[in-house]
């Protein structure tokens, strides 16, 4: 079984070398074949330079030369995996990585997997303003389009990479609403997809003026979804 392991980054110098070795721990102490892509969004910092630092042939980083958004660095990487299976995890770890095992493990049972913060078993460390938002746009989500998902934004999950570039053919976001459009494409064609409890620990500080700035330009591209 190959396994690709994605990382989005955008300026995570101060963590992303740890980060890499978290996972690279987890990987080794696994059955699998494994390779890590960092797909880097035009940092600004040393991130890359931090990336290239470590000597590990299983990890490759590719990088923007400007910032173009989440999303494009994650369909970027997806379409160089060749992997049988592609798990993406957000760069700062503040969920735990040691999902990644479990989501392999359903993954055999399920096209896709994805964390969420909202279901039993789940453990947060996180301010109630994030809590609230992300609730809400779930909610928003759900009635727009007539799903019942529990969390859309959970930055952890996994794909059989065969499905998940079929549905990149689709999919229009490059930034945060990636996740979204992912997973309404999955279920406009009836994609089983699997949500699965995650701990989530806060890292760093995102002010609430960034929260909402991003909260309303992601209820603008849920209209543009919807409409398409």
């Amino acid at each position: 079984m190959d396994i690709c392991i994605i990382i989005p980054t955008f300026n995570e110098e101060d963590c992303i070398t740890g980060s890499i070795k978290r996972i690279g721990k987890i990987m080794e102490d696994s059955p699998y074949n494994y390779c890590i892509i960092v797909s880097d969004d035009g940092s600004s910092d040393r991130t890359v330079l931090r990336i290239l630092s470590i000597k590990n042939p299983k990890v490759r980083v590719i990088s923007s030369k400007r910032r173009r958004g989440r999303g494009h660095a994650l369909t970027r990487a997806i379409s160089l995996c060749n992997s049988d299976y592609v798990i993406y995890i957000d760069a700062d770890l503040s969920i735990n990585p040691k999902v990644i095992s479990t989501i392999i493990s359903n993954l055999s049972s399920f096209p896709i997997v994805i964390g969420s913060k909202h279901i039993a078993g789940s453990r947060l460390s996180y301010p109630p303003i994030r809590v609230f938002l992300s609730k809400s746009y779930r909610n928003l989500t759900n009635f727009l389009f007539g799903l019942n998902f529990t969390d859309y934004q959970a930055g952890v999950k996994g794909f059989r990479t065969a499905t998940i570039k079929n549905i990149l053919r689709k999919v229009k976001s490059q930034k945060w609403s990636w996740d979204t459009e992912v997973l309404v494409n999955a279920k406009r064609v009836k994609i089983p997809i699997k949500e699965i409890p995650i701990e989530v620990q806060e890292v760093g500080n995102k002010s609430s003026v960034r929260l909402l700035r991003d909260s309303l330009l992601m209820l603008l591209n849920l209209i543009r979804i919807r409409l398409q």
